[in-house]
């Protein structure tokens, strides 16, 4: 092909006339050097908020000097199934009657709509669609600014947003109209994305950090949280999230004076009485609470423990090392199931399980909640994960699902999926890795839409129950759960 056609012209990239509900995406004139025919193929995409069943096009010849040559040549293309976002009639030849014909000027003449309504310029002039390019580093320069933004509009942000004849950009890439407050891709607000202050943003990032390190709730989480509030000032409740985290350790210090004074007061009034109280208060209850909760561990049943932890802290109104030991002992073995399930893409099981056992803190619990939701860009953006396992039952995975996502590295994808939407594995260029769960066969049978390229091109795996005892390209779950080749 590329020996046999000559390329002689090329239009200019995205064309575009105020109110179309498509962009001229490219154009080329070429030469088919066996028969010295000349023909044209030219890129549409869809920017509609409808479906597009039809589009009429006006090819206008040129010679060399630019003259035109001939009337224009009109052709439509028929039959179309075209989604908003889609790219279409690359692959359609259109041949010009004149073979001195070295450039052309293009024009959609027509567009008809899934409803059968239809959209006609009027005497309208195609240019080029020049957007501004911002990205996020340049504009905001500031890496914390840069995150603070993506958290709050996606992780696949990159650019802020522009506007440009009655359209707009979205951080995301997306083109919207004018109409649309939300963008159609990643329902970022442009009025909210216009708006944000790299000051603020810089705040809302050190007081998300604030704020986790008030939920650990240790003296020196709380003393450092006491810290990043001063800094923020009056930004939103700073000053009161502040004067709880002192409050809170005066709290704790309070308690441990209060236990001390108590004991002393009581060992001169009732020394007799209050040792045995306090023996039984602080010794024997507590101890019997801890026993069971150690025995509950040696039998595996996590859940029951920390409720008897969480009574022997009551009984005893203090928390001893024992007491922490079994308790990072439980939450060390409820991370090591948590992420075995994960791993299987039990996401559901791995909350319930954390929720059943009171584990409801920490990155872990904040993943896979995240994980349980769906929102697997905040999973790869935020949380670092490189590797996805869709749940069983899955029957579509859905358009732009993982767009624009570099960090996945490998997914897992069930037999049950039968199709695969438009931008779902856009832009992945990590991805490098598929385990399929079924067949070669079953894989074939799925519908993929387009630009899904970074999917088909990973090394695919195909499911097998147990070790592949042939060659090629299987993989199963080993006996710790982990995907093995």
């Amino acid at each position: 092909m590329a020996e046999r056609y000559t390329k002689l012209y090329k239009t200019p990239s995205d064309l575009y006339t105020k109110g179309s509900p498509v962009l001229c995406q490219a154009g080329a004139l070429l030469l088919d050097t066996l028969n010295a025919k000349v023909l044209s193929q030219v890129k549409f995409q869809s920017i509609a908020q409808k479906k597009i069943i039809a589009l009429s096009v006006a090819l206008q010849p040129e010679s060399i000097a630019g003259a035109p040559l001939g009337d224009a040549i009109v052709h439509t293309y028929l039959d179309l199934s075209v989604e908003r976002d889609e790219n279409f009639g690359s692959q359609t030849p259109l041949y010009l009657p004149d073979a001195e014909s070295r450039a052309f000027t293009v024009s959609i003449t027509k567009v008809e709509f899934e409803d059968h309504s239809t959209w006609e310029p009027n005497e309208a002039k195609w240019e080029p669609l020049v957007i501004p390019s911002r990205p996020l580093p340049e504009a905001l320069q500031s890496e914390t600014a840069v995150e603070a933004y993506q958290r709050r509009f996606g992780a696949d942000a990159s650019h802020l947003p522009e506007i440009v004849s009655d359209l707009w950009r979205c951080s995301c890439g997306a083109l919207n109209h004018c109409d649309e407050e939300a963008c159609h891709r990643c329902a970022a607000r442009l009025q909210e994305m216009r708006s944000v202050d790299v000051k603020e943003l810089e705040q809302g990032h050190t007081y998300f950090q604030a704020l986790s390190l008030m939920e650990c709730g240790t003296d020196d989480s709380l003393k450092q949280a006491i810290e990043l509030f001063t800094s923020l000032g009056d930004y939103k409740d700073s000053a009161e999230k502040k004067t709880a985290c002192e409050a809170l350790i005066i709290q704790y210090q309070g308690r441990r004076k209060k236990i001390k004074k108590i004991s002393i007061i009581a060992a001169y009034i009732f020394a007799g009485i209050a040792a045995c109280l306090a023996t039984l208060f602080f010794g024997i209850i507590p101890s019997v609470q801890i026993s069971k909760a150690t025995a509950l561990v040696e039998a595996e049943k996590y859940a029951e423990a920390m409720l008897y932890l969480q009574r022997s802290s009551l009984a005893g109104n203090f928390r001893s090392d024992q007491f922490y030991a079994i308790k990072h002992d439980i939450e060390n073995r409820t991370t090591e199931e948590v992420w075995a399930l994960i791993d299987q893409g039990k996401y559901q099981e791995a909350y319930d399980l954390m929720t059943d056992r009171h584990y409801t803190w920490g990155d872990t619990y904040l993943l896979v909640s995240t994980l349980k939701d769906g929102n697997y860009h905040k999973a790869i953006g935020v949380y670092g994960v490189t590797h996805i396992t869709l749940p069983e039952g899955v029957t579509s995975i859905g358009k732009s699902a993982f767009s624009h996502c570099d960090g996945l590295t490998s997914i897992t994808i069930p037999s049950s999926v039968t199709s695969i939407g438009s931008f779902a594995f856009y832009e992945c260029d990590s991805l490098e890795t598929v385990y399929y769960g079924g067949t070669a066969s079953q894989w074939s049978k799925i519908s993929f839409n387009s630009y899904n390229g970074c999917l088909t091109a990973a090394t695919r795996y195909y499911y097998s129950a147990e070790a592949p005892t042939t060659s090629g390209n299987y993989w199963h779950y080993d006996q710790n759960g982990k995907v093995a080749i």
